[in-house]
């Protein structure tokens, strides 16, 4: 079997910030072209097509982004202000733009129709629901699967309503009156 002539880490982040920007339908194979510096023939020969190329693009995702921001802001130990603070850097989207979180484009998408993406947004979902709860648990919060879910949720939301615009000031303060209620809890234990 042929070695791979290329950086795959940096196709499938380029392809991974194609699909975020345009989405799966709109993305070109053209376009896929320009972003990757593939060919089209390398395209289908190394990720069997279009879609293989999207899997493993969003696989990426939520290696990389996903996990990395889990990392980088909840590692074990953290808590509720290492959460908080990684609600907040929501805010603040990197390189300024506006192109969302491929988990949530994604899921607007396809909806439940497309099995293949579902699995790998489903993935990125659970990577964070889980480091939620971890904290949660740690922080000794009532209920923390349901609390983790809760702050899924409301991660997603703050998600949509960064895509579409909405006041930055208003989403902060959102923020921090559900850390201010989640640490109320905390300390009432």
């Amino acid at each position: 079997m042929r070695s791979k002539a290329f950086d795959e880490d940096h196709v499938l982040t380029q392809a991974m910030h194609l699909f975020r920007h345009k989405g799966y339908g709109s993305a070109s194979v053209k376009d896929i072209e320009l972003a990757t510096g593939l060919k089209t023939g390398s395209i289908y020969h190394s990720y069997r097509d279009k879609e293989g190329l999207f899997q493993a693009a969003l696989e990426h995702y939520n290696s990389k982004v996903v996990a990395g921001r889990v990392a980088g802001f909840l590692p074990p130990g953290a808590g509720l202000p290492a959460l908080r603070a990684l609600f907040q850097s929501l805010l603040h989207e990197p390189g300024g733009t506006a192109d969302g979180c491929l988990l949530i484009n994604s899921a607007v998408e396809f909806g439940a129709g497309a099995v293949s993406a579902r699995g790998g947004v489903h993935q990125g979902f659970e990577l964070l629901r889980e480091a939620f709860e971890r904290v949660l648990t740690d922080a000794g919060i009532a209920t923390p699967p349901a609390a983790a879910l809760r702050l899924l949720v409301f991660y997603q939301g703050l998600l949509v309503m960064i895509r579409s615009a909405y006041a930055s000031a208003y989403l902060s303060q959102l923020i921090d009156l559900e850390f201010s209620n989640l640490e109320q809890t905390h300390d009432e234990r």
